[in-house]
């Protein structure tokens, strides 16, 4: 048919009862409460994953402007590319070749680091990788 006549008359595929809302932005709507509102039981200090309030220095170092600068260093040097398997536009990670933790004047050394991919950053956790990076 011809302009908006098509299909005039005939009831939608998958209507959706009127007010129902299928975002899920509009769980929590009018007359709707969450779980654990009234719950003090769960807040703070009695809920059994509470570590204090303290956040980690480790979490904290990692989410500076220095840290930043270095991660993109590191990458631009590498030109993108994971250093193991040379692939480009996956997501890429920053390795510390020596210890985040146990090297802190090297932290923010542009040579202490290397550019590799997800899964190639996960092989960084197996026993052999010292072996495989001082091969390569």
């Amino acid at each position: 048919m011809v302009g908006n006549r098509f299909r005039q008359g005939i009831p939608p595929v998958n209507p959706i009862p009127k007010g129902m809302r299928i975002a899920p932005q509009t769980e929590f709507g009018k007359g709707h409460v969450p779980w654990n509102k009234g719950k003090p039981h769960l807040a703070r200090e009695n809920n059994p994953n509470w570590k204090g309030g303290v956040i980690p220095a480790s979490k904290v170092l990692r989410h500076t402007h220095r840290y930043r600068n270095w991660r993109n260093a590191v990458y631009q040097r590498d030109n993108w590319t994971c250093q193991f398997c040379d692939r480009r536009g996956v997501r890429l990670e920053p390795h510390h070749l020596k210890m985040f933790a146990h090297f802190p004047a090297l932290r923010y050394d542009v040579d202490n680091g290397i550019t590799l991919c997800y899964e190639c950053h996960q092989l960084t956790k197996s026993p052999d990788f010292n072996e495989e990076l001082k091969a390569s």
